[in-house]
């Protein structure tokens, strides 16, 4: 796992040199989430091809996840389906929804 870093400039990304750790850099007003993150070869993952998308998956231990955040557009079955693996598991689920502004958004527990 590696921790991001949480900065007020933006990440910059040289193909020329390739990655040098950009995609650990996220913004400071992301601070509150204590992110790590996780980053694998595409070889070492399995590969899933769907509705003509491909995505790369890696598996990882159940006790490796402590929550999961749904965001706004996430479709209902779909949070049906993390309800369902999340609650059993232990694992904290949170939703988002628009704040009483209207105009930002917070994360509520399920």
């Amino acid at each position: 796992p590696h921790e991001i870093i949480y900065s007020d400039d933006p990440p910059t990304y040289d193909p020329a040199v390739g990655s040098q750790g950009w995609w650990k850099v996220k913004s400071k007003d992301w601070k509150y989430e204590e992110e790590y993150r996780i980053v694998s070869q595409l070889n070492e993952c399995e590969k899933i091809t769907k509705d003509g998308k491909t995505i790369y998956l890696r598996h990882l231990p159940r006790d490796c996840v402590k929550a999961v955040f749904m965001g706004l557009k996430m479709e209902e079955a779909m949070k049906k389906r993390m309800r369902d693996v999340c609650r059993p598991a232990g694992i904290e689920l949170f939703e988002a929804a628009f704040a009483n502004s209207g105009a930002a958004y917070e994360f509520r527990k399920v």
